[in-house]
């Protein structure tokens, strides 16, 4: 298999090697409950060094190519499904992991044992969702021993492009504003609803001292910007709800226009944003008050936002120029790499929301804003109902 350099792929090694430099960095958390010394370093940044290096190689090719329609292309193994089995396996197996260990610990056990199923839930219709919107269209033509190997890729791809082929864009848009409404009423900080952090002076939960290190700048930082993403998430779920109440959006909109560009790139990066803050809020929290290590994982968490931030921006300004390969070349690229994120803090949802932490408006709001992202894009990209 050649493999061609492009940025999407230079990108996401470039965070390999990130994550897998923290882990030689820090492998043993001495810190940490007894089993989880090595294992949770590992969690944290291992297993995304190991995904941001697969997709690297299985990042699908440019659609941009052009080739030549007397050139025969020789068939070659560029299906995601390899990607995706790894990170449910991982990830679910790190899931259950962390249940069964909080539920021993755990009073809420009810909710606690909710969580995880619920979980589950989330991670199986998230890896179906982004893997329908990465797949590659034609099969890959195995042929001897790795016929099975085959069988088991094209049943996988089946499977996820059936269920995805649930999530109606109408469903996600309603669902994602209810759940990011409802994080108004449910307990968002330490010690308030998301309307009580609004009109209070608490700060946002991932500027806090314990998850910050007590540095300054990155608590001012984060704590700004925790409160001004909650209101533009509040905001487009309020513009989601108008839309989709006046009737006026349609679940195909045809053609590129600066406010498709607009509405996809704000939900893409307010779900990136919110799952990237969750995710070095559970990083900080565990880093083991090393100064150095909070500002590699502040610039990390810096680049992981600012970058589809940039992209959105420069997207927005070509406006007509930017044609519809390069968007979808552009989205693909996004996803994964904000897949290890999302499936940290999946597997950590049960910690957030069935301990004592109790952090169910957060957790809803970063579930809403991943149900919007989800049917902005649903909305140009499933084909149309018969």
């Amino acid at each position: 298999m050649r493999f061609s350099y492009s940025m999407p792929r230079v990108v996401l090694l470039i965070f390999a090697v990130s994550y897998l430099a923290l882990w030689v960095w820090h492998p043993i958390d001495s810190e940490a409950e007894q089993g989880f010394q090595v294992l949770l370093p590992a969690f944290n940044y291992l297993f995304p060094a190991l995904l941001y290096g697969i997709s690297a190689i299985v990042f699908p090719p440019s659609h941009r190519a052009e080739v030549e329609p007397s050139r025969e292309v020789q068939p070659t193994f560029r299906d995601t499904a390899p990607l995706f089995i790894l990170a449910a396996v991982s990830y679910l197996l790190m899931l259950v992991v962390f249940g069964i260990s909080f539920l021993q610990e755990c009073k809420e056990r009810i909710r606690l044992g909710l969580s995880v199923p619920l979980s589950v839930c989330f991670m199986v219709l998230f890896l179906s969702f982004t893997y329908a919107q990465l797949s590659s269209r034609g099969d890959w033509n195995a042929s001897g021993k790795a016929r099975w190997l085959e069988k088991l890729w094209q049943r996988t791809r089946r499977w996820c492009l059936s269920v995805a082929g649930w999530l109606r864009p109408s469903w996600l848009l309603s669902g994602g504003a209810l759940l990011v409404f409802a994080s108004l009423f449910l307990r968002t900080t330490e010690s308030q609803t998301g309307l009580g952090f609004l009109r209070g002076d608490e700060p946002w939960i991932t500027s806090i001292g314990y998850v910050t290190g007590g540095i300054g700048a990155i608590q001012s930082t984060k704590a700004v910007l925790g409160r001004a993403i909650y209101l533009l998430a509040l905001g487009i779920a309020a513009a989601t709800a108008v839309l989709l109440f006046r009737r006026k959006f349609r679940p195909q909109i045809s053609g590129p226009s600066r406010l498709r560009a607009g509405l996809i790139g704000l939900a893409i990066f307010l779900a990136i944003f919110s799952a990237a803050d969750l995710n070095f809020g559970w990083l900080g929290l565990y880093a083991e008050g090393t100064e150095n290590v909070h500002w590699a994982l502040f610039s990390l968490w810096l680049t992981l936002w600012l970058l589809p931030l940039v992209l959105w921006v420069w997207l927005s300004l070509r406006g007509q120029a930017a044609n519809g390969a390069l968007q979808m070349d552009s989205l693909r690229g996004l996803m994964v790499l904000f897949l290890p994120v999302v499936l940290f803090d999946v597997a950590m949802a049960p910690l957030l929301v069935g301990t004592e932490l109790n952090l169910t408006g957060l957790a809803s709001y970063v579930v809403g804003l991943q149900f919007l992202c989800w049917g902005f894009i649903r909305s140009i990209t499933a084909k149309p109902a018969s």
